[in-house]
């Protein structure tokens, strides 16, 4: 387990940033204001992950796995509400078509490694011994033990709906999309880039 502190990140299309047009300023405040704030790992790099990331869904599905998850009634239940979880942060990754997938058939790394619960301050790529707070989530995209890039949050409630929009937001914060660094066109999403959505159809099923 990587134990490394959490910093807020800066990004200048995000929050903070500058916003063109009135209209759009109020959309992106609006969805600020509602969604769960996203802390980067210090010493881990959300761009390395999204490029290493890109190198892996080149070659077919990525593997990935949720630890900490609230207890199943069995082995199928839990199978079941990882792929759930999986699912989720596949589609929320911007502006690429990726697949996570739980399979042992999967190249095992580098992997995107889900923690509910992992205590304050740590980022687990491998099973932790002691867990916190379910509400709390730290994804990490894991090379082995060390973690490539990892951002952490907090869900506002229990409920499907705050930890879809707060496993949306961890995806799009871990993986951003680098088209404004690669095309310097468009606004693009930035590393913590909102969407005005942050919806996803059907629920977690905790």
């Amino acid at each position: 387990m990587l134990r490394s502190p959490l910093a807020r990140p800066r990004s200048r299309t995000g929050c903070r940033g500058r916003l063109a047009g009135t209209t759009l300023a109020a959309l992106v405040l609006a969805a600020c204001s509602t969604s769960p704030e996203i802390e980067r790992a210090i010493g881990t790099s959300t761009r390395e992950a999204r490029l290493a990331l890109e190198l892996g869904a080149a070659a077919g599905p990525v593997r990935g796995a949720v630890q900490g998850q609230p207890p199943a009634a069995d082995r199928a239940e839990a199978a079941a509400v990882e792929g759930r979880v999986l699912a989720v942060m596949a589609d929320a990754v911007p502006a690429l078509g990726v697949t996570f997938s739980a399979d042992p058939g999967t190249p095992p790394a580098p992997s995107l490694v889900v923690t509910f619960g992992a205590l304050e301050g740590t980022v687990p790529c491998t099973p932790p011994a002691v867990l916190g707070d379910p509400r709390h989530v730290v994804a990490a995209f894991c090379e082995g033990d060390r973690a490539i890039g990892a951002v952490a949050g907090t869900a506002s409630s229990d409920d499907d709906p705050a930890r879809t929009r707060l496993l949306r937001r961890l995806a799009r914060g871990l993986f951003p999309d680098l088209y404004v660094e690669r095309f310097g066109l468009g606004t693009g999403s930035g590393p913590f880039g909102v969407s005005v959505d942050g919806s996803v159809d059907g629920g977690l099923g905790f």
